[in-house]
């Protein structure tokens, strides 16, 4: 699967060249759930990008502004706006989602039904 992910990144390199746009590739991490990663970077076009296992979603800092011209609430404020009405967090709903994968191997053992990925 990471394979395809690094190929999918460098057509996304190739097209953005086309435009003379530049991917900064050192700000570029890549999550890997589940089986550890094989190496901590892969080579993507001319850059290499880090595989960790997991980021951390953090709010901006209180001072920070969006650039002109951009919308004024991140995609992390639409995230805890549609939380909200249902009264969970943003770190509850992230642990949440980083166990889905041990929560569907442990269903799958339990049912004897084999997920397909």
């Amino acid at each position: 699967m990471l394979e395809v992910l690094v190929l999918a990144l460098t057509v996304m390199h190739e097209e953005a060249a086309a435009f003379g746009l530049q991917i900064n590739w050192s700000k570029t991490k890549i999550i890997q759930f589940g089986n550890p990663a094989p190496c901590p970077t892969v080579q993507v076009a001319d850059g290499l990008v880090e595989v960790v296992d997991s980021a951390a979603i953090r709010k901006p800092l209180p001072d920070w502004r969006r650039p002109a011209g951009r919308p004024s609430h991140t995609w992390l404020c639409s995230v805890e706006a549609d939380l909200r009405p249902l009264n969970i967090g943003l770190s509850f709903a992230w642990r949440k989602a980083s166990g889905r994968a041990d929560r569907r191997r442990i269903v799958d053992t339990a049912t004897l039904w084999k997920s397909t990925p």
